[in-house]
């Protein structure tokens, strides 16, 4: 008996050691997506309405596109949960259709399979409570062409950027 209390003493422990883990790693990707981009949304803050603990975070974010969202991130990932700054889906308010996300989405080419407005919006609505996306990047690289754009050029001018570092540094012959 003694042996199986070690060994549900020791699960338990590693289990909670996990459980750590996982609400510093929330800690750390909520931090670093408030630090990196500002370059590519209007808005991102920590909703101060919705509840947040070590388990769960949400984020309302403001595209360059004016489309507004409340974002979850759990140790599951990144998922849309709204159309609208610090509400959950089933919210009233979250149905009256006056989101910017509802005019642009299609307009802006997300999707490289969408064909009309109504498209985009059905697949933002698909989005909500559905998918869960590793990183912020993957997840406003679907819902924000504007992103999209934004996140190349960076990456563009970063890369130009070491080429010229590389290239002054190089020996002349």
């Amino acid at each position: 008996m003694d042996k199986q209390s070690t060994k549900k003493d020791e699960h338990d422990k590693d289990d909670e050691e996990e459980d750590n883990n996982d609400s510093k790693l929330l800690k750390e990707e909520v931090k670093a997506a408030l630090k990196e981009l500002p370059f590519a949304v209007e808005h991102i803050a920590v909703s101060e309405k919705l509840p947040h603990n070590d388990d769960i975070v949400y984020l309302n974010i403001t595209t360059c596109e004016k489309a507004t969202y409340c974002v979850e991130l759990t140790a599951n990932g990144w998922r849309l949960v709204s159309k609208r700054h610090d509400h959950l889906i089933g919210d009233s308010s979250d149905k009256d259709g006056d989101n910017a996300a509802d005019k642009v989405v299609a307009s802006e080419g997300i999707g490289s399979d969408l064909k009309t407005e109504e498209d985009g919006n059905e697949r933002i609505d698909k989005l909500i409570n559905g998918r869960h996306f590793e990183t912020i990047y993957q997840l406003l690289d679907c819902i924000s062409p504007i992103y999209r754009q934004k996140f190349a050029d960076q990456l563009i001018f970063h890369l130009n950027k070491l080429q010229e570092k590389n290239h002054s540094e190089s020996p002349h012959s």
